[in-house]
């Protein structure tokens, strides 16, 4: 696995480091998970930036991505897309929406069937 960091190293937020590196370590299972597309190496790249008075963190995955019927759904409870083989529960992104709602910010996710996903974490700053 390759990972690639761009930007910021550091974000200073309110509310509790658990909740927040739960949903951060959910949205990185999925990228290496799913993130292998055609038997290469999968690339995971994570950009943290400040603009304005909040913290966009982006992690891009390269891999098989998710349904355009299925993009709505992904953070619904137990909900697993049409391509999602490999083994998990169906919680790993409803967790994480539910710990970056509770600190107030906003989570997005972006995909591209066999190019892969693009999940967008927004936290106000601290």
């Amino acid at each position: 696995v390759t990972f690639s960091f761009a930007g910021k190293r550091e974000a200073l937020i309110s509310g509790l480091e658990t909740e927040v590196q739960t949903a951060i370590q959910n949205i990185l299972e999925n990228a290496l998970k799913y993130g292998q597309n055609h038997d290469v190496e999968p690339v995971i790249d994570c950009k943290l930036e400040q603009i304005g008075k909040k913290y966009h963190l982006t992690i891009t995955d390269h891999g098989s991505g998710i349904a355009k019927q299925d993009l709505n759904k992904v953070f619904i409870p137990f909900f697993r897309g049409k391509n999602a083989t490999l083994p998990g529960s169906g919680l790993g992104l409803a967790i994480a929406r539910e710990a970056i709602f509770h600190h107030k910010g906003k989570i997005a996710i972006k995909s591209t069937i066999n190019q892969g996903t693009e999940v967008t974490i927004v936290l106000p700053i601290a």
